[in-house]
C-alpha cells in the first residue's frame, strides 16, 4: 500500500505516521506542500494524510499554496480515497466542503482528554479505541462539521475533536502522530511562552513521554482501521470483476 503525506512546514512531521508506514511495510511520498512540491496523480497511491501546521485554513493570502492543496484535497475526497486529516488536515477537510474555518475563543494547548461519542466505535475508523482518550492539543483555530460530516469526538475546549464522512474519511482537531522529538521540537521553539490557562499548560506539564507512547497506540489502532478497510475495498473490487 503507498501512503501520500502532506506536510506543510518542517516544525510539523509525520511523527509516528511514519513509524507505522515503515512497521506496516508500505511506502510513503511525503509533499511537503510549502515548498511548492508537484502532487501526484491520484491513482499513485491507496490513502491520503494531511498533517497539521501553522497556517490557517482561511489564509490564502499568507500561504497561496492553501488555494492550489485545497482544489486537490477536494478531488482526492471526490475519488473515494481514504483521506485522514490530522488538526490543519481536519479544517482544510471542513474547508473543502464549504464550511467556515475560523480564530476560537480559547487556544488549546497540551495533553487534554477527548471524548468520542456514543456509538463511535461502530464505525470502520474508529473500532478498538477507548471512550475516552488523552491526546496532544496545539491549536487556537475551530470550524463547523461539513454537511454529510459525523460527530464521532468532543471536550470542553472545543466540539468538534473528530469527525467522519462516509466510511473513508476522517478528520481529528488533536495531534495523535505526535513523537518524542516533535514533541521536543515544539517545547524549543514554543516552551517558554507556555504558560498555564483555561485550556493550555505549561511546557513542564507537556513534557510527558510515556503519554506520546499511549497516543502512538491509539494512532496505530486508527492507521489499522484504514488499513483494513482499504484491504476489504480491494478484495471487494476484485470479486466485483470476477463476476462481471
Amino acid at each position: 500500500m503507498k501512503v501520500c503525506i502532506l506536510q506543510h512546514e518542517g516544525l510539523v512531521a509525520p511523527g509516528f505516521v511514519k513509524e507505522w508506514v515503515i512497521s506496516r511495510c508500505h511506502e510513503m511520498q511525503i509533499i511537503r506542500v510549502d515548498c511548492g512540491q508537484e502532487y501526484p496523480p491520484i491513482e499513485n497511491f491507496e490513502m491520503l494524510i494531511i498533517l497539521g501546521g501553522q497556517a490557517g485554513a482561511y489564509e490564502e493570502q499568507e500561504y497561496p499554496w492553501l488555494i492550489r492543496e485545497k482544489k486537490w484535497i477536494r478531488s482526492v475526497a471526490d475519488s473515494g480515497k481514504p483521506i485522514f486529516g490530522i488538526c490543519l488536515g481536519a479544517q482544510l477537510l471542513a474547508s473543502v466542503y464549504g464550511k467556515s474555518v475560523r480564530k476560537a475563543k480559547y487556544k488549546e494547548i497540551g495533553w487534554w482528554k477527548i471524548s468520542f461519542v456514543e456509538n463511535s466505535e461502530s464505525h470502520v475508523l474508529l473500532e478498538g479505541l477507548p471512550n475516552e482518550i488523552p491526546f496532544f492539543q496545539f491549536h487556537q483555530d475551530t470550524f463547523d462539521l461539513p454537511e454529510d460530516a459525523v460527530l464521532q469526538a468532543d471536550n470542553e475546549a472545543f466540539d468538534n475533536q473528530a469527525f467522519t464522512i462516509g466510511r473513508s474519511i476522517l478528520g481529528v482537531q488533536f495531534h495523535p502522530e505526535i513523537d518524542n522529538e516533535y514533541l521536543q521540537r515544539i517545547l524549543d521553539k514554543f516552551g517558554d511562552s507556555f504558560e498555564k490557562g483555561r485550556y493550555t499548560q505549561t511546557s513542564q506539564e507537556i513534557a510527558n513521554k510515556e503519554t506520546c507512547q499511549q497516543s502512538k497506540k491509539y494512532l496505530f489502532q486508527i492507521l489499522d482501521n484504514f488499513e483494513r478497510l482499504i484491504d476489504q475495498e480491494n478484495t471487494s473490487s476484485i470479486k466485483n470483476n470476477m463476476s462481471m
